[in-house]
């Protein structure tokens, strides 16, 4: 004689085990979509900083342009390195090129050691 179960135990466990794997699934899609939110978050603060930067780094290098050429406009015979203590960024600089004929580069940098200008500005005084 052998012993079966009753249905309705069956059917409860079967029920059981078919919510637990939803709930398994439930939980595996909510913890992706909590990844990729947070990722995204992550992406946008990054991305806005970078946006900061570059933008700090433009005024910084126009405001260096402007203080040289008000330097070169008071002293037209003026050459050389510029430094603006209150610049945004420490250690940003100006390079003024004054050939004696009227002629005057200015190039600002970001960093000492900068190969390359941010920005550069030729004028011509009268």
């Amino acid at each position: 004689m052998s012993a079966q179960r009753p249905q309705s135990t069956l059917r409860h466990r079967h029920r059981q085990g078919g919510a637990v794997l939803l709930c398994t699934l439930a939980a595996a899609v909510l913890s992706i979509s909590a990844i990729a939110i947070l990722r995204a978050g992550t992406h946008q603060r990054q991305r806005i900083n970078s946006l900061r930067t570059a933008a700090q780094a433009r005024q910084t290098a126009a405001g260096l342009i402007a203080r040289a050429e008000a330097f070169v406009h008071q002293d037209t015979a003026f050459a050389g390195n510029l430094v603006d203590p209150t610049a945004m960024i420490p250690g940003a600089f100006a390079v003024v090129t004054n050939d004696g004929m009227g002629n005057v580069t200015i190039a600002a940098y970001l960093y000492p050691g900068a190969t390359a200008a941010a920005a550069a500005k030729r004028i011509t005084l009268p």
